[in-house]
């Protein structure tokens, strides 16, 4: 296939969003989405026609005025939707028993008592739904059915909140590595994931026939094995020399436990992974290599993509599947694909899509625009973006693109800056024993900051885990 052949495809199968679509969701959309999944199993059974819910939301601990509001306006626009008779606000004064009392004397059936904090780097909206005329104290000891549900949604405070609370990031980064062993096998693939629905985060390193899932126990603990969970047959027939693989986290159920979609060479065929208890069990099987999904649930958009025959690259001819990313001219073959939105206060997130071709040229594109915005020579194929000083910019991170053989590698961070051509270096790595061969990021340790997450495979067949924080 002709790289104007490519180009068609992509054109249409990642299209722009078609007017009235959604477009990517902001960090406090995220937020009151998930806490309006939380109620659904509240309401489930109750015909919400017959009745009138009273909404009061508290400004907790760090949260500003202006946030509260915002957040005020997002539950207002989600509850109204759910079909309630009406739905309105109620002074949120006094004590909880005092508003329950208040909301009942107006003539609501229900309330919504709810609390925006900001604690520990996570903005928490958490509280309690109760029909008016229920004791408190009763449905607590004996609870009947429908009496009383305690919600609670989280997000990571991102450059979209600081914006809110006044503490953005500074645009600059410093690191201290850490190295923990993981064992003797090649990671093809990273991912950070709350695959527990406890919100606390987990480590996945795929390997081309199995899957570790790890804790991180902190910078002197490091990880602690959850899992290991042999990848199911059938194996494929033709393996590239290198085995390449892809890992993408996506809760597709809407349950707050975050699914795995996964596929290795060595594998025939891809397949959707949840922890069950606390083993990985394959729950539907996938037709391609997953390189992205955007939404949850029902909505959740996948992109799949097929391999080169016999080689460690994906052939974009074979892109099947729907994103709202823009027309791009994708190289004809690739070596990964990354996708990632950053947003800041009262702004639409920014969709930024990565990827590394078989020259070993990062090609970055930013959404609504059909060439790169952003080119970087002589990179490796383990490449990674992220907002990493929740500054509402995005940053690149790529590996060193020499010989593997050379046993030296290393990591680079760029910034780029909006409006700029001219990725600006942050931070650079010293020389690496070995080779990295994935990267990831997410919050490991619960403290709202992101770490980065290599795996690095040295020259005597080892790996090892190399924490940036």
């Amino acid at each position: 296939m002709t790289k104007r052949a490519a180009t068609v495809a992509i054109l249409l199968l990642c299209g722009l969003p078609q007017p009235g679509a959604a477009g990517p969701a902001g960090t406090l959309d995220r937020l009151v989405e998930e806490l309006d999944l939380r109620l659904d199993s509240a309401f489930r059974g109750r015909a919400l026609s017959g009745d009138d819910l009273a909404l009061a939301l508290r400004r907790g601990q760090e949260a500003s005025l202006e946030l509260v509001d915002v957040v005020r306006k997002l539950l207002l626009g989600r509850l109204q939707r759910r079909g309630a008779r009406s739905v309105a606000e109620i002074p949120v004064t006094g004590s909880f028993d005092e508003r329950r009392t208040r909301a009942g004397a107006e003539g609501f059936e229900l309330l919504l008592d709810l609390e925006l904090t900001a604690v520990e780097g996570y903005l928490h909206l958490r509280g309690l739904l109760v029909p008016t005329d229920r004791s408190l104290w009763r449905d607590a000891v004996q609870p009947q059915r429908g009496a009383l549900h305690h919600v609670h949604a989280r997000v990571r405070v991102d450059a979209e909140i600081r914006g809110y609370l006044g503490s953005l990031g500074s645009g600059s980064a410093t690191f201290s590595p850490r190295e923990y062993p993981l064992g003797r096998a090649r990671v093809v693939a990273l991912a950070v994931a709350d695959l527990e629905g406890d919100g606390r985060n987990e480590l996945v390193a795929l390997e081309p026939h199995r899957a570790h899932v790890l804790r991180f126990r902190g910078r002197s603990a490091g990880f602690a094995p959850l899992n290991l969970t042999p990848l199911a047959p059938p194996w494929a027939q033709l393996w590239p020399r290198r085995p390449m693989g892809s890992l993408v986290v996506a809760d597709l159920d809407r349950n707050n436990k975050a699914e795995l979609l996964i596929r290795t060479s060595e594998m025939e065929q891809g397949a959707v992974y949840r922890l069950d208890g606390k083993q990985l069990a394959p729950s539907s099987q996938l037709a391609g290599y997953p390189l992205a999904v955007q939404g949850s649930g029902k909505q959740a958009l996948q992109l799949l993509c097929q391999a080169v025959a016999g080689q460690d690259l994906f052939d974009a001819g074979t892109l099947a599947g729907t994103l709202k990313i823009g027309p791009h001219t994708l190289p004809q073959a690739f070596y990964g694909l990354s996708m990632a939105s950053t947003s800041r206060r009262s702004k639409q997130p920014a969709t930024y899509l990565a990827v590394v071709d078989d020259r070993g040229k990062l090609q970055l594109y930013l959404e609504g625009k059909a060439d790169p915005v952003v080119v970087i020579d002589r990179v490796g194929v383990a490449f990674d973006l992220l907002d990493l000083d929740d500054d509402g910019a995005i940053e690149v991170v790529t590996t060193g693109g020499e010989d593997p053989g050379a046993g030296k590698d290393r990591i680079v961070i760029y910034r780029i800056d909006p409006g700029t051509v001219v990725p600006r270096t942050l931070w650079r790595s010293a020389n690496l024993e070995g080779l990295v061969t994935a990267l990831g990021h997410g919050d490991l340790d619960g403290d709202g900051r992101l770490e980065l997450v290599a795996a690095l495979l040295q020259e005597n067949g080892r790996s090892q885990l190399v924490v940036l924080n």
